[in-house]
């Protein structure tokens, strides 16, 4: 562990801080965005320091921010992009976009940067039916759950509505360089996909013209949606095949080949995205205690590889002084043609040979030979 923040004091719903049920997070510059689901807000922390971070600043919106569950930065360094899910049984999930332009930032006495964000657009497709004896949640973004954002495009799951909705974001908040404002700041669907193999979706991310959906119709696999078309979003992702203009139609893929492109849509705790892939350290939130934690980034990568904790990696594994027990591996290991991440977490105890792999959780990286659910077609 390099360094941490803490700030969430009490028990529901009289919870007091602004790092309560800290989940999903992005980073820009030195500074993580975090979305504190259990106080409905988004709070900053300067990581400057990694050794201290601290919190500098929050905004909270009990509607709009309901359940907040993820943040993106959006390429104008305008505004962060937050999903919330809503409360149950509620669920209405929104879109949120958060001012955090040059104007919403000022100085303390000791001359620290320190935010005062804003919740400025949101965009929400949820709600009950008419029907008294069976009143149902209808919409695309009931229980929103998780997102990717590329360029001015968010793609967002809900897992109440089973579907990938496509929204288009506004280029900026600010006026041109002529002084004109900007057409709209508010998000708006560009299409939308419901679909049963869909069911309970809580994790999305894309790669090229595909979509990868983690769902629950399907635990060790995920669902490929292709989104060359935004406006109409298609079940069945499209791989190249063997021969030029030869493509792969495939409804789900592998989740451990999957994980090669977009890597793994599972964890144990919520990694903070934005992060450089050759970066010193990754950032880790932990919803129950509230809690922003500095780890070097090698953790993160052997926690992978084991399917363990971070956590159980970061208690002692600072910078140049590993745990008793545990070392960081400089070389990579190979499973079944697959490269692991060099710094592996390897028990010492077991004495391995360096180019031998332990025998502790190795079945999460044995691949399947046949990982398509549907067969080779010509389009």
């Amino acid at each position: 562990m390099v360094g941490f923040v803490q700030d969430c004091a009490g028990f529901t719903p009289n919870l007091r801080g602004s790092l309560c049920g800290a989940r999903g997070s992005y980073l820009t510059g030195h500074y993580l965005w975090v979305a504190a689901t259990e106080i409905d807000t988004v709070t900053v922390v300067d990581v400057h320091r990694p050794e201290m971070p601290t919190v500098a600043g929050s905004v909270r919106d009990p509607t709009r921010l309901k359940q907040v569950v993820a943040t993106w930065m959006h390429h104008s360094n305008e505004y962060v992009v937050a999903l919330a899910r809503g409360r149950r049984p509620q669920s209405d999930g929104h879109l949120t976009l958060v001012d955090v332009r040059p104007s919403r930032w000022y100085q303390d006495q000791s001359q620290r940067f320190l935010a005062a964000p804003k919740v400025v657009s949101w965009l929400k497709d949820c709600y009950t039916s008419d029907d008294p004896t069976f009143p149902r949640k209808l919409g695309r973004m009931c229980g929103a759950r998780a997102m990717h954002v590329v360029g001015d495009i968010a793609y967002v799951v809900s897992e109440i509505s089973h579907a990938l909705s496509i929204i288009r974001l506004p280029a900026q908040l600010s006026d041109d360089i002529n002084g004109r404002p900007p057409m709209t700041i508010y998000p708006e669907f560009v299409g939308s996909l419901q679909d049963r193999r869909l069911h309970g979706a809580y994790a999305v991310a894309i790669k090229g013209n595909n979509a990868y959906v983690a769902s629950r119709w399907c635990k060790t696999c995920l669902v490929m949606v292709h989104v060359l078309n935004p406006a109409m979003p298609t079940l069945g992702g499209r791989l190249p095949g063997a021969t030029v203009g030869t493509y792969i139609v495939v409804e789900s893929l592998d989740e451990n080949v999957a994980a090669s492109d977009v890597g793994r849509l599972r964890g144990f705790e919520f990694v903070a995205r934005g992060v450089d892939p050759g970066a010193t350290y990754a950032f880790i939130t932990t919803e129950f205690d509230g809690r922003v934690s500095v780890v070097d980034a090698r953790c993160v990568a052997a926690s992978e590889a084991l399917g363990e904790s971070v956590q159980y990696c970061a208690r002692g594994a600072r910078i140049g002084a590993c745990p008793e027990h545990y070392t960081l591996r400089t070389e990579p290991y190979t499973v079944q043609n697959v490269t692991l991440h060099p710094a592996r977490l390897n028990p010492a105890s077991r004495k391995s040979k360096p180019d031998s792999v332990p025998s502790l959780r190795t079945k999460s990286h044995i691949l399947h030979t046949s990982p398509y659910t549907l067969q080779d077609y010509r389009v």
